[in-house]
C-alpha cells in the first residue's frame, strides 16, 4: 500500500512540474503592441483556431512569421515563414469556401459548398538572401498597427483587402493589421512598407514543385 501511495505522489509531482513548466513558458512571452480588442484580431484568432494552427503566442525556437491575406474572394491565404535548423522554410496555406452552382437548361439545380484547405511549400524565385533582406528593409517586424496612426485608413474606399501579420520568437509575440493600404494615405512609411511586403510574398516565391 505504501508503495502505491509513493508512486501516486511521484506521478502528481511530475505532472505538477510539467504543467508549471508549460504554463511558465507561455507566460514568459512578451506580447508587443497587440490590440486584442480589435475586431480584426478576434476574427483572425477564430480563423487560427478553425485552421488548427499553432498558437504563436506560445513562442518558437527561433522565429516564425505569418502573413495573412484576406480579400473579397472566397479564398484567403497565409504565407508562413520559419527559420529552423539554420535555414528558412516557407509555406502557403490556402483556405476558404467555394460555392459551386450547377445549372441545367438555364435552371439552377443546386449549389454546393466546397471547403478548401491546402498547404504548399514555397521556394524563392531568386534567393533567400534577397527575400529576407527585402523583408528586413521594409521593417516587417516593426511596422506600426494601422489603428495606432491617425488618418492611416481611408474610409471612402474599401477594396476588401486586409493584411495581418504575426510573428513570434522565443521571447516576444506581435500582431498587427492593415486594411486597404493601397488606397490609404501614403504619409506614413508603414503604408508603403506593408504594400511592398505583400508584393514580396506574392511575387518572389514560387511553388516548390513548379
Amino acid at each position: 500500500m505504501a508503495n502505491k501511495i509513493y508512486i501516486v505522489l511521484i506521478i502528481l509531482f511530475i505532472s505538477k512540474f510539467t504543467f508549471s513548466q508549460s504554463f511558465s513558458y507561455v507566460n514568459n512571452i512578451e506580447i508587443l503592441n497587440t490590440d486584442t480588442s480589435d475586431i480584426s484580431y478576434k476574427s483572425f484568432v477564430n480563423d487560427r483556431i478553425k485552421l488548427n494552427l499553432y498558437d504563436l503566442r506560445k513562442g518558437t525556437d527561433s522565429i516564425k512569421i505569418r502573413f495573412w491575406v484576406n480579400t473579397l474572394s472566397t479564398l484567403d491565404y497565409i504565407y508562413e515563414l520559419s527559420y529552423k535548423d539554420n535555414k528558412w522554410v516557407a509555406n502557403k496555406i490556402t483556405y476558404g469556401t467555394i460555392i459551386r452552382t450547377f445549372w441545367f437548361l438555364n435552371i439552377k439545380i443546386r449549389s454546393v459548398d466546397q471547403e478548401v484547405y491546402s498547404i504548399t511549400e514555397l521556394t524563392p524565385v531568386n534567393s533567400w538572401d534577397t527575400i529576407i533582406s527585402s523583408l528586413w528593409q521594409n521593417n516587417i517586424l516593426s511596422i506600426r498597427n494601422q489603428s495606432e496612426l491617425d488618418s492611416a485608413y481611408n474610409y471612402n474606399i474599401d477594396d476588401g483587402i486586409t493584411y495581418q501579420v504575426e510573428y513570434s520568437t522565443q521571447s516576444v509575440y506581435r500582431y498587427y493589421c492593415w486594411t486597404n493600404p493601397k488606397h490609404g494615405f501614403k504619409k506614413y512609411w508603414d503604408t508603403i512598407a506593408i504594400i511592398n511586403i505583400a508584393e514580396i510574398f506574392k511575387n518572389d516565391f514560387i511553388e516548390k514543385n513548379e
